[in-house]
């Protein structure tokens, strides 16, 4: 069984209980389901739209496209940096971490970082990973990875 919630529909108050059929034949007869959404259509509108957008556009087709391209530029980056970091997640959720070391240098050279990057107007998770988006431009993705870039330069200046 998997639950999912308002992204299917883009925000609006919905959820879905979804699972194998053998599973769901089960709920169907000995479980008693109620909701206080049930009478609002609104969100089951919004779900069939949004699911007719993601097929239509090949909207995670082209977020995976996007977040290919974003990693392979930042992984590029971080190596040549040779600092302690690494760069890692799905392509749709980027994540730079630093290595952990017994005299706590990450922990500086990490809050240096974030502070580079919002200096420069880009907002990345110190402690969580991040999301490329169907609406991030090419022109975005480009000023964040040139962003990295500088940041990481930055940071070289303090090993």
């Amino acid at each position: 069984l998997a639950t999912i919630g308002k992204a299917m529909a883009n925000g609006y108050a919905i959820a879905a209980l979804v699972g194998k059929r053998e599973i769901m034949d089960v709920l169907t007869k000995d479980v008693f389901l109620s909701s206080t959404f049930f009478p609002n259509s609104d969100a089951q509108v919004a779900a069939l739209k949004t699911i007719e957008i993601l097929e239509r556009d090949k909207v995670l087709d082209v977020i995976a496209e996007k977040g290919n391209k974003f990693g392979a530029e930042v992984q590029k980056l971080v190596e040549e940096s040779a600092l302690p970091i690494q760069f890692s997640g799905a392509p749709w959720m980027p994540y730079i971490t630093f290595n952990r070391d017994p005299e706590g240098l990450y922990k500086k050279l990490r809050n240096e970082f974030y502070t580079q990057l919002i200096r420069r107007r880009v907002f990345l998770q110190p402690y969580h990973h991040g999301y490329i988006c169907y609406r991030h431009t090419d022109e975005d993705l480009a000023y964040t990875v040139q962003t990295i870039k500088e940041s990481l330069d930055e940071l070289k200046k303090l090993v």
